[in-house]
């Protein structure tokens, strides 16, 4: 199987039972976490079990040691879930800190109105698109 894709993980620092200003800091602090591991990420945003939150679409460097596992130890420290990961060949899956679980969708680009009606989707600001699980 040819592997044609980059891997990523969306991860967060937001929690919804916080106030605003407190996950404006988290997402900060987030964001100074990953500048100080030098890997190139997209700030976004989306909506996860129907709340919305900030969140960075990162890209993997395993040479580095940065892979899906390093990450989701992260998003452990931020009381996350789990963090998406899509791997090389296209596929998607949820991590949590005990086990991971592939879905058979596929992440694609969606219209503004079809992110209105699902449970998850991301938004990428300097590109104008939104993207879900279909």
């Amino acid at each position: 199987m040819k592997h044609t894709k980059k891997e990523f993980i969306i991860i967060s620092g937001e929690l919804s039972t916080n106030t605003p200003a407190v996950n404006e800091q988290r997402t900060r602090c987030l964001q100074s976490n990953l500048d100080d591991l030098g890997v190139k990420y997209v700030a976004c945003f989306g909506q996860y079990k129907g709340d919305r939150e900030k969140s960075f679409l990162v890209y993997l460097e395993h040479y580095n040691g940065y892979d899906e596992e390093f990450f989701s130890t992260m998003a452990e420290n931020f009381n996350q879930d789990c963090i998406l990961y899509r791997d090389k060949y296209d596929d998607v899956y949820f991590i949590w800190s005990t086990h991971r679980e592939k879905t058979d969708k596929k992440l694609a680009e969606i219209t503004p109105l079809k992110a209105s009606r699902v449970e998850a989707y991301t938004y990428f600001y300097g590109v104008d698109r939104y993207w879900g699980l279909v």
